[in-house]
């Protein structure tokens, strides 16, 4: 019985050491989420600084600040380009008062009721030049006018 009690003892002891592993295992995952989320957080902060920065300063950054504040200027610029892109598609607009989306033929935001800016009508064409014209007016004045001869009498 000896030799049973002895693969017993180191088959607990084995047991043992895996639940203490496993437990180890556990309160690291735990630990690292934490660091995780302190680390989510902090970069939060440093966005929260960042973004007071550019409020306060963009339009007079100082040295190294001067390009980032340039780049997400450019960027807050495409991003409005790219909305519109995405209401002119969608067939709709978003109401300068509070931002709700609405349709584009409506004259009034169903959220708040503002007036809602129109689209403007499209640009007529502008007159040709006169050299244009005067190129398209030829070829009619040629058929009106009756070919001459070489001695000037009508053909």
């Amino acid at each position: 019985m000896g030799l049973f009690d002895g693969i017993g003892k180191k088959i607990a002891q084995t047991g043992q050491d895996t639940v203490n592993k496993a437990k180890s295992f556990a309160e690291i995952a735990k630990i690292n989420g934490q660091i995780a989320e302190e680390q989510r957080a902090l970069s939060a902060f440093f966005a929260q600084i960042g973004e007071k920065y550019y409020k306060l300063y963009k339009d007079a950054p100082s040295g190294e600040f001067i390009q980032l504040c340039d780049r997400i200027t450019a960027s807050q610029i495409r991003i409005a380009e790219l909305q519109t892109d995405v209401q002119r598609l969608k067939n709709t607009k978003l109401c300068p008062k509070c931002g709700a989306v609405c349709a584009s033929n409506v004259l009034f935001c169903s959220s708040c009721g503002a007036q809602l800016p129109q689209p403007e009508p499209p640009a007529e064409e502008e007159a040709q030049p006169e050299a244009e014209q005067s190129a398209a007016t030829e070829p009619e004045q040629a058929e009106a006018q009756p070919e001459q001869g070489p001695d000037g009498d009508q053909a």
